[in-house]
């Protein structure tokens, strides 16, 4: 398995969406940093595609800010995980089921600490780690995306 690091300011102003409509949606706007208003405004709207406007407007002027330090981590976390990926891969294969994927894609973010998906293969880490620290998290959304998915495959199987 292998492992690359992307940005997608797209992937974060969608997961911002996703992440606030939920009832913790006021802790996530907290670490997100996002103003109570406005993760008020995201997490009440009933109309998807009026406030994804606002927020894809929102998250322009952060990158527009935060990019050199988002592209110069990016590098870094990919580095730092070319060290491990080959014994990650192997020991998770072992403890668990063959990769079903070849390859997961990390985008860094910006709003979002950690992000699973329970049906492919994108992640989501922020930028705003020490580029060795992170494979702790990013390793946890990994593995988590691989669990979810073996579970889905196994209970249709089942089926």
């Amino acid at each position: 398995m292998k492992i690359t690091f992307e940005i997608s300011p797209e992937y974060d102003a969608e997961m911002i969406f996703q992440m606030l409509r939920g009832e913790d949606w006021f802790y996530r706007a907290t670490s997100m940093e996002i103003g109570k208003e406005f993760a008020e405004k995201i997490h009440n709207n009933q109309r998807q595609g009026e406030i994804q406007e606002e927020i894809k407007i929102f998250v322009k002027k952060a990158y527009k800010k935060y990019m050199p330090y988002i592209e110069k981590t990016k590098g870094l976390y990919q580095l730092s995980w070319q060290e491990i990926i080959k014994d990650f891969s192997k020991l998770v294969e072992k403890l668990t089921t063959p990769w079903f994927y070849d390859k997961y894609v990390c985008v860094v973010t910006h709003f979002n600490q950690g992000i699973s998906n329970w049906n492919g293969n994108v992640v989501g880490r922020w930028w705003k780690e020490n580029p060795y620290l992170q494979r702790k998290l990013t390793a946890h959304e990994i593995i988590l995306a691989h669990f979810f998915l073996s579970i889905e495959i196994y209970i249709r199987i089942l089926d």
